[in-house]
């Protein structure tokens, strides 16, 4: 009960401290928060022992209202200003543009990747991502009476119409909300009914169901899908034309679980179910069982009545791949025949033409691509009738990719990359004439222009981009070029060792520690711990600014299980708390010189570390931070008792540190509320005063140039909250002169 009374201490607060915020001037040195909007409060029941409890700031939520939009200017405001007066920002951002060309420039012909590293400590960069289909793109279908297509109107708003194709009259069928737009169009088996999915922004996804006949909008549909990415999304029919299925993600704490969940079209007595889930125990779907790293994808197999099922795992590159007639899909009771199990090691499964094409390690790890026709009548896809098209040799296989009608695939040997490319029509086999040697990675179809773009990284040159068409031209998208010199980027006064640190739980982590060769440990050192998403390592030569500040930079990637045999997930906050404490106790760090930053998307250890012991840390950033918990459906009111949340975990009185708080403009996952909430509840409880908590939002697309600034404007922040020389706050005064 004692979380329970803290969490009603903080919600009784709440409210007397946001109506007195605008009353007492804060009288900082750094500037003063602007006041919280005043937006009418919900009760929130979070069925604990059946009492409701009251969130003030339930209405940062509503992101399309105007006053919360005018708040998260001002706070925008805010952190640019006192960011723009810490000294020697300036030049950081000079030294860390030096660094990312190097970086560029020795990625680009990296023995181990082809394409350019994403640093860990570089949000903009980091969280771009695909939509996946291009906004706003015309869609149509068409059926021998009407035709379906998309548009958007000068009031930037998508629609969805219909055209009498014997009359030529047309109406709208659905008006899209600002910010709406049209995503796919599917129509079912028996063309009588239309899916269309629709993307709203922070949230989520939406599909509804259209009669093709009359252009009914029918009234039943799937609201509010939580999706991490939109290129996890898939939808099919089911064979009889009254079932849809569908992918969801469903967010819990740093935890995504990924789902295929079945909706009964005009069923209102039956709810929507989860076909293939963690949960599922349909014996005949045992091999279908998932992980939260799971991720199920739903695709139909052009020409056939076949339905193509995919589970991937994040850091594991041999997927699952089950199949079935649409016809037979029957919810979790379909009983989905294997293509390719682990054991296969199956990398890659496309479709070209009438043919399917599988990439596959099993025989050698140099890799092997075999091939199976399909044909409408097609009904049997086992593994064993998949015959070889290109044996394993020398030459090590690296990609595949597929057009309309051709197959291309890259590989390499002895550090020479080739390109091949096979006419599925004609079985024709021919190289690509490359137009230099070096490695050919990240091959990319475009299924409108039947090409196939690609990089080619050799030595001594720059990363370059091409394009080859269905007649095998090569073009130039980014030319490579030669490398320059860059005497900033031979210097190298890193040092980087691992350490072993043992965690509250009675295990270990390993950690990477930089420093400047021949640094003496004395307490007084700058520290920056970056806490990494799991598996992931930071390569970047970026924290050569922070070592050059004298200064120490800790690596740590979070533990996903606590040994093979034990599938318990370990506490994230804990291991970090373990980690800080370590650099305390062995003289990395001293009192008021640990900054930490957690920059992936989704995340909450360190948040909720910070919160648990606020005083070993001088300073923090988080971007993107998961703060609460996102419930199955973003109109449910019923939060989940059982995790308790880094919001739900703040307190008033305490001496929290100073704090960058960032998310992306529109962010989906987790939704940029958030971040807005959790960065106003610190404001108005933290008991230290001097100790700024910043808001600020992020553009999705950047240049390397503002990648420079927004880094060096980060850690100049850490730097001065730790009282570094040549990073004090100016005063007002002196930038008005």
């Amino acid at each position: 009960m004692q979380s329970l009374s803290q969490l009603f201490r903080l919600f009784l607060l709440l409210p007397l401290l946001c109506t007195s915020l605008n009353v007492h001037a804060q009288l900082q040195t750094w500037g003063e928060y602007p006041p919280i909007p005043r937006i009418e409060t919900e009760i929130l029941p979070l069925n604990l022992h059946g009492v409701s409890q009251i969130d003030p700031l339930r209405g940062l939520e509503r992101l399309d209202d105007a006053s919360v939009q005018a708040w998260i200017r001002k706070q925008n405001d805010l952190s640019q200003q006192l960011l723009g007066r810490i000294q020697g920002v300036n030049d950081l951002s000079s030294r860390l543009r030096d660094l990312n060309r190097s970086a560029f420039n020795k990625t680009s012909i990296s023995q181990n990747s082809m394409s350019q590293t994403v640093s860990t400590n570089l949000p903009l960069k980091a969280v771009t991502r695909s939509s996946g289909y291009p906004k706003n793109q015309r869609l149509e279908f068409q059926t021998p009476e009407n035709l379906f297509y998309t548009d958007v109107g000068l009031d930037q708003q998508t629609r969805l119409l219909m055209r009498n194709q014997m009359v030529g009259n047309e109406r709208v069928v659905y008006l899209g909300a600002r910010g709406e737009s049209i995503g796919q169009i599917l129509a079912s088996p028996d063309k009588k009914k239309i899916a269309i999915l629709l993307a709203q922004g922070d949230a989520g996804m939406t599909i509804r169901i259209v009669r093709s006949g009359d252009g009914e909008l029918l009234r039943d549909g799937v609201n509010a899908l939580p999706m991490a990415n939109w290129d996890d999304f898939s939808m099919v029919w089911s064979g009889d034309s009254n079932s849809l299925l569908y992918s969801r993600n469903l967010q819990a704490s740093i935890f995504r679980k990924s789902e295929i969940w079945m909706h009964g079209i005009e069923q209102p007595d039956k709810f929507d179910r989860p076909v293939i889930a963690v949960d599922v125990r349909n014996a005949a779907s045992q091999l279908l069982k998932l992980t939260s790293s799971d991720r199920p994808k739903l695709t139909s197999i052009a020409g056939t009545s076949l339905v193509l099922l995919t589970i991937s795992q994040e850091d594991d590159h041999a997927k699952r791949y089950f199949y079935i007639s649409q016809s037979e899909l029957k919810g979790a009771a379909t009983a989905w025949r294997s293509i390719a199990l682990p054991s296969d090691k199956a990398q890659t499964l496309l479709q070209a033409g009438n043919k399917l094409f599988l990439l596959s390690t099993k025989k050698s790890q140099n890799g092997e691509i075999l091939k199976v026709d399909l044909s409408a009548s097609t009904t049997q896809l086992q593994l064993p009738q998949f015959k070889e098209l290109v044996k394993s040799g020398q030459a090590q296989i690296k990609e595949i990719a597929t057009t309309k009608s051709s197959l291309y695939w890259s590989s390499d040997i002895n550090g020479i990359g080739k390109l091949f490319k096979l006419d599925v029509t004609t079985n024709t086999r021919e190289e690509v004439a490359l137009p230099l040697f070096g490695k050919v990675s990240q091959l990319q179809a475009d299924m409108n222009t039947d090409s196939v773009v690609f990089n080619i990284a050799a030595p001594n040159m720059t990363l370059g981009r091409y394009s080859v068409d269905s007649q095998g031209k090569v073009a130039v998208i980014t030319e490579s070029k030669p490398l320059k010199s860059e005497p900033l980027a031979e210097k190298n006064l890193v040092q980087k060792k691992s350490l072993m640190i043992p965690t509250a739980d009675g295990g270990m982590i390993t950690v990477s520690v930089n420093v400047e060769p021949g640094l003496v440990l004395d307490r007084q050192r700058p520290v920056l711990l970056r806490v990494l998403k799991s598996g992931s390592v930071a390569e970047d030569v970026l924290l050569q600014a922070w070592v050059e500040q004298h200064g120490v930079v800790v690596d740590m990637p979070l533990r996903t299980t606590l040994d093979k045999k034990n599938s318990k997930v370990p506490d994230a906050a804990a291991d970090v708390l373990s980690v800080a404490r370590y650099l305390m106790k062995e003289n990395y760090a001293g009192s008021g010189m640990l900054a930490a930053e957690e920059l992936t998307d989704s995340n909450n250890a360190l948040i909720k570390a910070v919160l648990k012991q606020p005083d070993l840390f001088a300073a923090i950033s988080l971007h993107n931070v998961a703060s609460e918990t996102i419930p199955s459906t973003l109109h449910q009111k019923m939060r989940d008792p059982t995790i308790k949340s880094a919001y739900e975990d703040l307190r008033a009185g305490v001496a929290y540190p100073a704090m960058l708080i960032t998310a992306d403009e529109q962010s989906k996952v987790p939704p940029m509320w958030m971040s807005a909430k959790l960065a106003a509840g610190l404001q108005i409880l933290n008991a230290d005063k001097s100790k700024p908590v910043l808001l600020g939002t992020l553009p999705p697309n950047v240049t390397e140039e503002e990648i420079a600034l927004h880094t060096a404007k980060r850690w100049g922040f850490f730097l001065y909250q730790m009282g570094q020389r040549g990073f004090a706050l100016q005063s007002q005064k002196i930038l008005a002169k």
